[in-house]
């Protein structure tokens, strides 16, 4: 389980982070979004409301040795962005060390 603050810092150093989060470090409206974010994040939104399950996303380090969202960014975003703090996710164990920092304490 880590701390969605922690690796949300880390991830909007990749170079994918634009599509959901603006120049300033502020996470980008729906209305933002380019449409094929913005309907990724209204499917996991509802699936949220409807308490369905959502894949564990997968996690690893990038060549800025920041972290990467593997798959399943849609669910650790749409989950950031309502303000919940932790998520369990998948961890290569080859970089289990590097995501100690990341834990949720």
């Amino acid at each position: 389980i880590v701390d969605l603050d922690k690796v949300i810092q880390s991830w909007r150093q990749s170079l994918f982070s634009f599509e959901w989060f603006l120049p300033d470090g502020k996470m980008r409206k729906p209305e933002e979004m380019i449409e094929k974010e913005r309907i990724k994040y209204e499917c996991t939104l509802k699936k949220l409301k409807d308490n369905e399950t959502l894949t564990m996303p997968i996690l690893g380090i990038g060549v800025l040795d920041n972290i990467e969202i593997g798959s399943g960014r849609e669910n650790i975003l749409t989950i950031y962005s309502q303000n919940i703090k932790t998520m369990p996710v998948h961890i290569p164990k080859s970089v289990e060390k590097e995501f100690s920092s990341f834990i949720a304490k």
